[in-house]
C-alpha cells in the first residue's frame, strides 16, 4: 500500500494494544517497555465496534447536504487515516432527504442523520472549536464547533481512541492492522484557551497545527480549515514602532513622544497627545481595512522602558497608581475607534516592564486584550515555575496575573520556554509546564503563548516540547511525564526507551537545579558553564545516546536520535577542546553534518549563525595564538553627536579636524555613550582617536584592523579615506545581532607605519546603547583566521 508522507508503521503487537488497551497505564518511568497512550479518552466506553477487516468497510462517511469546508476537510482526513489503518476505502457521501444508508457509518458535522438520532450531545454549546463524539448502536457521530469543530472532533477519534499520531511535521506514526475494532468513549470537550500557541518553529506547520489542535500564528491555518487568531501583518507585538519612527518622527514632531525628566526623549509615546490618538487610530483601522480576516490588532509600546512624564501622562498614572493607567486610557480610545468599524476585533496591549501592574481605577474595555509578559520571574528563573516560587518578582507577577484577570476578560499571556542565548543548549525546564498552565486556566486566561526557538530548526528538544505543549494546551489535565513518554517510544520507535530515559533525566536535573539557575549567571539566557552542564551530566547523557544509536533500526530512526543529541554535542563544542575527552574535530565535524542535514540556521536569537560558528569553533580550536600578534588602540575615544548629520558634509573623518573639544568615552567598559554621559541619544555620532602603528606590523602577510563590537552601525575612516562599512545594509544583519558582532578588514592600504594615524567611525544607534563598546586592535598574521570573533576571543585570552 502507498504509504502517505513519512509515515511510520507501529508493529501489529504494539498496535493490538493501542486499540484494546493491553498496555497497563499504571506503568511509570522505569518499568514501562511499550508506547502507552498519553490520550487515551476518559469516561465509560460504549459498545464495541468493528470499522474495518481484511481491507474491506461496511461503512459510510456522511456529510450535511451542504458541508461546510471546515466538515469536508474532516470526512476527508478521516477517510485518508481509517484507509493508512486499514486499507480499506471508506466512502464519503451527502446526504439527501430520500438517501438510504446502512445501518453503519459515521456522521460529520449537523447531519440530519444527527437530528434523527436526538442525542444529548447534539444539543450542546461547542464554541468555535470544541467537539462531541457519540454513538447509537453500531454508528458513529462526530461533530463540532462553528469553525475547528468537525476537524477537532475527528482528530481527537484518531489521537486519543485510536492512538494515531502526527508528533513532528509530515511525519505520521499510524498503526496498520487487519481488523479495527475498538469501543468509542462518547464526550464532548470545549478548550479553555482560544489561543494555544507553542510558539516554536516545528508548530509553524499548517498541517501539523490543524491535527495537533492548536492555532497559532505561526502556522496561518487557511480559513477554510477553520483559521486562526491573527493580527495583521506587522501588528503582533511593539506596534507603537509600526505606527511611528523613532528617529524621523521625533526630529519633526518631539511632542508625540514621551517626557522624562522635563525633557521629550525618542522612548515611548506621549498617550494624551491628540495627534498620536489620530494617527494612531488612523493607521489601525487602515491595517484593518487591508487585512479584513484579522481579528487582533496590537496597539502596544515600543520595547523597553521609559513611559511619558508630562502633566497629563503623569496625572492619569498617579490617579491608577501605574504607568498602566495612561496605556490603558489611550488604548480604551483607539479600541472604542476600532469598535465602529470592526466589532469583531479585539485591540491587544501589553503589560510588559512598566506596565506590567494593572490600574487601579481606568478599566479596559470590552474590546480590549492584555497580552501579559513573564519577564519579570521566566527571565530570572527559568527552571522555576513562578507559582511556587516564594521570590518578590515571582509574586509581583502571580499578582498581575490575579489582578488583570479581575478587571479584564481577554487576558493572553507571552511566557518564555527556552535559551535565547543558545537556542541548542540543554533546557531541563518541563517541569515548569503544567503549573504555569494551570495557574493560567484558574484564572481564566484566554490565550497563552510559550516563546520557544522560532526561528528555525534544531533548537532543544523542540519537536517534543510543541507536541507536548499542544496537546497540555488542550487539555491541561493530562501529565507532562506521561506526554514525553508518549512522544519517546512512539517518535522514536525501537531507540524509545533510551530517550525516555534521558527526558527522565533532564526532568531530574531541572528540579535538582531550579533554585540554581539565577538571574546572576544570565537567568533564562544562561551560559554553557552553568552548574548543571558538568563532565558528569555530558558523560551520562553520551550513555543515553549510544543506547539510542544502538537500538535505532533504520536512517530515519537514526537521524531523530543525531538531531536529539544536538545539544550535547553543542555544549561540548561551547566548552572548548579539552574540556571532555572527546576528539574535538570529530565533534565539529558531526555537527557540522547534522545541522547541514536538518537545515538548522541559529544557534541564538539573532540572524542565521551556525556557519560563523562552525568556523568559529575551527579557528579557536586550530589556531596557534603565538601566530597572531596585536596592538590594541587607545580604550579612550574623542566622540561628538551628530544629531542633524551634519558631521559628513562637514569632513569629521578628516585627519586635520580639532577634535579637542570632544568628549571622552571608553571602549572597554561593555557599555556604549548613553552610559556615558549621553542619555536617550538616539542617532548618528562620531568617534575619533589617534594612533601610531608599531613598526613590522604590516610585514606579516595579515594586517588586520579589528573591531570587538559596535552598536549598531560603523562606517570606518582611515586618514579621512573611507576604509570599512559595518552596517545593517552591507552585512545583512538586523540590528538586535549587529550590535554583538566582531568584524575586520584588511587595514593595510592606508594605515601608514610609523606616523601618526586618524582613526574615525561614524555609529548610527537606533536601539539604545550606541557606539564603539569593546576594543579595537591591529592585528597581524600569517595565517588566515576566517572568524573575526574568533581572532578577538584569541586576543584578549592572551592578554
Amino acid at each position: 500500500m502507498k504509504r502517505l508522507e513519512r509515515v511510520r508503521t507501529i508493529p501489529l503487537a504494539l498496535a493490538m494494544s493501542v486499540l484494546f488497551g493491553c498496555v497497563d497505564q499504571s506503568l511509570r518511568a522505569g518499568s514501562q517497555t511499550e508506547w502507552v497512550n498519553s490520550l487515551k479518552p476518559k469516561g465509560k466506553a460504549g459498545a464495541e465496534l468493528t470499522l474495518a477487516a481484511n481491507g474491506k468497510t461496511d461503512y459510510h462517511i456522511v456529510l450535511p447536504e451542504r458541508p461546510t469546508t471546515q466538515e469536508q476537510k474532516a470526512a476527508e482526513d478521516l477517510r485518508t487515516w481509517l484507509r493508512e489503518m486499514t486499507g480499506a476505502e471508506f466512502p464519503a457521501i451527502q446526504e439527501r432527504h430520500d438517501l438510504g444508508v446502512s445501518k453503519k457509518f459515521i456522521s460529520i458535522g449537523r447531519t440530519n442523520l444527527l437530528s434523527q438520532a436526538r442525542l444529548k450531545e447534539s444539543g450542546l454549546n461547542l464554541g468555535r472549536e470544541g467537539y462531541a463524539i457519540a454513538q447509537r448502536d453500531e454508528s458513529l457521530y462526530l461533530m463540532g464547533g462553528k469553525s475547528r469543530g468537525p476537524i477537532n472532533a475527528v482528530y481527537a477519534l484518531l489521537e486519543e481512541d485510536l492512538g494515531c499520531r502526527w508528533y513532528v511535521g509530515d511525519t505520521s506514526t499510524i498503526a496498520q492492522i487487519t481488523e479495527l475494532k475498538f469501543k468509542p468513549v462518547p464526550r464532548s470537550f470545549v478548550p479553555k484557551l482560544e489561543i494555544r500557541d507553542p510558539y516554536y518553529y516545528e508548530a509553524f506547520s499548517e498541517t501539523w497545527s490543524v491535527r495537533n489542535r492548536t492555532n497559532g500564528k505561526g502556522a496561518r491555518v487557511r480559513k477554510e480549515w477553520g483559521g486562526y487568531t491573527h493580527n495583521p501583518p506587522g501588528w503582533f507585538v511593539h506596534t507603537h514602532g509600526t505606527i511611528f519612527n523613532r528617529t524621523k518622527d521625533f526630529k519633526e514632531h518631539p511632542e508625540n513622544f514621551s517626557e522624562i525628566g522635563g525633557k521629550r526623549v525618542p522612548r515611548q509615546l506621549c498617550l494624551t497627545n491628540a495627534d498620536v490618538l489620530r494617527i494612531t487610530t488612523s493607521k489601525v483601522l487602515e491595517a484593518l481595512k487591508k487585512n479584513p480576516g484579522a481579528e487582533l490588532i496590537s496597539v502596544s509600546a515600543f520595547d523597553g522602558v521609559g513611559h511619558c512624564e508630562c502633566a497629563r501622562c503623569k496625572a492619569i498614572d498617579d490617579e491608577n497608581g501605574s504607568p498602566a493607567g495612561s496605556l490603558i486610557y489611550f488604548v480604551n480610545q483607539v479600541a472604542e475607534g476600532v469598535e465602529k468599524e470592526y466589532p469583531h476585533v479585539l485591540v491587544s496591549t501589553l503589560a510588559y516592564l512598566d506596565t506590567l501592574d494593572p490600574p487601579s481605577k481606568v478599566r479596559p474595555r470590552h474590546n480590549v486584550a492584555i497580552q501579559l509578559c513573564n519577564d519579570l520571574h521566566a527571565w530570572r528563573w527559568p527552571l522555576k515555575d513562578f507559582v511556587s516560587s516564594n521570590r518578590p518578582k515571582s509574586k509581583q507577577y502571580r499578582d498581575a496575573v490575579v489582578n488583570w484577570s479581575r478587571i479584564c476578560k481577554n487576558i493572553h499571556i507571552w511566557d518564555y520556554f527556552t535559551n535565547f542565548s543558545h537556542y541548542l543548549g540543554p533546557m531541563p525546564n518541563m517541569h515548569v509546564l503544567k503549573p504555569s498552565v494551570k495557574f493560567y486556566m484558574d484564572h481564566d486566561v484566554k490565550g497563552v503563548m510559550f516563546q520557544g526557538s522560532f526561528q528555525g530548526p534544531g533548537g532543544a528538544r523542540g519537536p517534543m516540547r510543541s507536541w507536548v505543549m499542544a496537546k497540555l494546551f488542550w487539555d491541561p489535565s493530562l501529565d507532562v511525564g506521561e506526554l514525553q513518554r508518549d512522544f519517546a517510544y512512539g517518535y522514536y520507535q525501537e531507540a524509545g526507551p533510551a530517550i525516555a530515559a534521558h527526558y527522565e533525566f533532564l526532568d531530574r536535573i531541572g528540579q535538582e537545579y531550579q533554585d540554581r539557575i539565577v538571574e546572576e549567571m544570565g537567568g533564562i539566557r544562561f551560559g554553557m558553564d552553568a552548574p548543571f552542564l558538568t563532565r558528569e551530566f555530558l558523560a551520562k547523557a553520551d550513555e543515553h545516546f549510544r543506547r539510542a544509536e544502538a537500538l535505532a533500526k533504520g536512517e530515519e530512526i537514526l537521524h531523530r536520535v543525531k538531531l536529539e543529541k544536538l545539544p550535547i554535542i553543542y555544549v561540548k563544542l561551547v566548552r572548548g577542546k579539552g574540556f571532555t575527552n572527546d576528539d574535538y574535530m570529530k565533534l565539529l565535524k558531526e555537527f557540522e553534518e547534522i545541522t547541514t542535514r536538518e537545515k538548522v540556521g541559529h544557534t541564538h536569537e539573532a540572524a542565521p549563525d551556525v556557519h560563523q560558528k562552525i568556523q568559529y569553533w575551527r579557528d579557536k580550536a586550530s589556531v596557534n595564538p603565538d601566530e597572531v600578534f596585536s596592538s590594541g588602540l587607545g580604550n579612550v575615544w574623542k566622540i561628538k553627536l551628530d544629531p542633524q548629520e551634519v558631521g559628513g558634509e562637514q569632513k569629521w573623518y578628516a585627519k586635520e579636524i580639532d577634535d579637542a573639544g570632544w568628549a571622552d568615552v571608553r571602549s572597554d567598559i561593555g557599555r556604549g555613550w548613553e552610559s556615558q554621559g549621553f542619555p536617550d541619544q538616539l542617532g548618528y555620532a562620531w568617534y575619533r582617536q589617534r594612533v601610531m602603528v608599531p613598526k613590522g606590523m604590516n610585514s606579516r602577510k595579515f594586517f588586520w584592523m579589528l573591531f570587538g563590537a559596535v552598536d549598531e552601525d560603523a562606517w570606518i575612516y582611515i586618514n579621512g579615506s573611507r576604509a570599512f562599512d559595518h552596517t545593517v545594509v552591507s552585512t545583512g544583519l538586523p540590528p538586535h545581532t549587529i550590535w554583538t558582532t566582531a568584524f575586520k578588514f584588511d587595514a593595510r592600504p592606508l594605515l601608514k607605519v610609523g606616523e601618526e594615524n586618524v582613526i574615525a567611525v561614524r555609529v548610527y544607534n537606533r536601539l539604545g546603547m550606541g557606539g564603539v563598546w569593546k576594543p579595537v586592535y591591529l592585528v597581524a598574521s600569517d595565517i588566515e583566521v576566517d572568524s573575526s570573533q574568533a581572532l578577538f576571543d584569541l586576543i584578549r585570552e592572551k592578554e
